[in-house]
């Protein structure tokens, strides 16, 4: 079931990246990249758990590493320094490259997961704080 349960996530991606191709593509190159690497989530993981192969289960854990900092770079984004040039995205492109080869070349079954929950503190930080303080404010 866990295969066939992956088809929402492809789903989900590909509807995300049509509403940011309808939007305007310039405004939504973030947001449209992080529905892509959903997409990408589904199809690794149905391949993962469909062959239980170590090659699929990097398809598996690579793409879900690029979704979650592309998460928090959204969720963050106004909060870091240096935000108006291309900075941040080449640090967290280079940070998902050197964790992909990594990855791959020492298969960090047990390490992917502690940093997988790492990003997704980070994540459930700024969303507490945004919940607590800044959508409180809204009218």
């Amino acid at each position: 079931y866990n295969t066939v349960s992956n088809i929402f996530l492809v789903v989900l991606g590909y509807i995300g990246v049509r509403m940011c191709v309808r939007e305007g593509l310039g405004q939504n190159r973030d947001l449209l990249l992080l529905f892509a690497t959903i997409a990408l989530v589904g199809l690794g993981s149905a391949l993962f758990h469909g062959t239980l192969l170590k090659v699929s289960q990097q398809a598996d854990e690579t793409p879900m590493i690029i979704a979650i900092t592309q998460y928090v770079y959204l969720l963050w984004k106004d909060k870091l320094p240096y935000t108006s040039g291309k900075l941040w995205p080449t640090l967290i492109w280079s940070h998902n490259i050197a964790f992909a080869v990594l990855h791959w070349r020492y298969e960090w079954v047990t390490a992917f997961q502690v940093y997988f929950g790492i990003w997704s503190v980070l994540a459930a930080v700024r969303l507490r704080h945004m919940y607590k303080h800044e959508l409180q404010e809204l009218p």
